[in-house]
C-alpha cells in the first residue's frame, strides 16, 4: 500500500521557537519542532505531546505565552495539515474498505472488506449538502426526527373504556394446570 498523504510540512516548521530558559525536560526548541511535526502527522496534541515525552497541558501553556505568535502560527498550520490527512483518510475507508480478519479455529485463514455506508453518507452530506444534505431536517434543528409528531386519531370515550376493562378482567382458562413438580435438591 502506498502512503498518498502529502508530507510536506515546510512551512509548519519554518517558525521561530519561543525562547524558554534551558530546562533538560522542558521545551527545548528541538522539542517545539518536533511537536510540531508530530501534530502536522497525526492531528492530535495529545498523541503529538505523547510522541516526544511531554504533555498537553504544557504544549497549551506554551501556546498561551505572551510572544509565542510564531509557535501559534506553526500550530495552527500543523493543526490544519494534520486534520486533512484525517479526512483523507475518512474518504478512503468506505472506498477501499476495512480489512476484517476471518478466525477458523483459532487461525486466521483470511480476511473480508467492511464498508462502512454510514460515513460515506456524512461524508456526501458534508460535501455536497444541496444533494444529499439536509432535506430531511426541520429548519433550526441537527437532529433527523426520530418517529412522527403526529399523535394517533382519538377514539371514542366508549371504545376506550371497552378496552381499558378488557385489559383489567383476567382470561380465565377452563383446563387446570397440573402441579409442578421441582427435582430433589
Amino acid at each position: 500500500m502506498q502512503n498518498r498523504v502529502p508530507t510536506c510540512i515546510a512551512p509548519a516548521l519554518d517558525f521561530e521557537p519561543f525562547p524558554r530558559n534551558y530546562r533538560h525536560d522542558g521545551w527545548t526548541a528541538e522539542r517545539q519542532r518536533a511537536f510540531i511535526a508530530a501534530l502536522a502527522e497525526t492531528g492530535s496534541v495529545k498523541a503529538a505531546a505523547k510522541r516526544i515525552n511531554m504533555s498537553a497541558e504544557g504544549a497549551y501553556y506554551l501556546r498561551r505565552q505572551p510572544g509565542a505568535d510564531s509557535f501559534r502560527a506553526a500550530w495552527s498550520a500543523a493543526l490544519d495539515h494534520g486534520l486533512q490527512r484525517l479526512t483523507d483518510l475518512a474518504i478512503d475507508r468506505p472506498i477501499e474498505g476495512v480489512p476484517v480478519p476471518i478466525f477458523w479455529r483459532g487461525e486466521q485463514v483470511g480476511e473480508k472488506r467492511t464498508y462502512n455506508e454510514r460515513l460515506m453518507m456524512f461524508i456526501l452530506r458534508h460535501h455536497m449538502p444541496d444533494r444529499y444534505g439536509s432535506a430531511g431536517l426541520r429548519q433550526g434543528t441537527k437532529k433527523f426526527p426520530t418517529r412522527s409528531r403526529a399523535r394517533p386519531p382519538r377514539t371514542a370515550p366508549s371504545a376506550r373504556r371497552s378496552a381499558r376493562q378488557r385489559r383489567r378482567t383476567p382470561i380465565r382458562h377452563n383446563c387446570k394446570r397440573a402441579p409442578m413438580i421441582l427435582p430433589p435438591c
